[in-house]
């Protein structure tokens, strides 16, 4: 969230914070999280989706889609996926807009990952009709 370095859980003032709030707490560390991280990322590999509600200086609303991911060198990307603009943020109609353009991403994004498994099915099987 705000990029803090992972070692901060190793920090004597952070952890003089955490056991301000919870004394009972057992801070784990640094290799612990990070090796909980890689086993995660390895295990799900999923990417974040986000809503975002702006409003400029000039007042008008905007509704954006966000997706974040980790690549294979451990850099986080963060992009626009799509955006619209709303009369008010506040409004219901904004929620509406919003709702579908997740609906609508969700949708792209199950075409393209049907489409890359079917390409990967195709692979494996040319290899197997190749190889026999």
């Amino acid at each position: 969230m705000h990029e803090y370095p992972l070692q901060i859980v190793e920090h004597s003032g952070f952890v003089d914070f955490v056991k301000t709030l919870q004394p009972q707490f057992n801070m784990v560390s640094f290799n612990t999280i990070q090796r909980d991280c890689v086993t995660m990322y390895l295990k799900e590999k999923r990417v974040s989706l986000a809503l975002d509600l702006w409003v400029s200086n000039q007042t008008v609303g905007y509704v954006l889609l966000i997706v974040q991911f980790i690549d294979a060198e451990w850099n986080l990307h963060h992009r626009l996926l799509n955006e619209i603009m709303v009369s008010s943020i506040d409004s219901s109609n904004a929620l509406q807009q919003a709702i579908l353009l997740v609906g609508n991403c969700f949708a792209r994004v199950t075409s393209l990952l049907s489409q890359e498994a079917l390409w990967a099915v195709g692979e494996t099987a040319k290899k197997i009709w190749e190889s026999a």
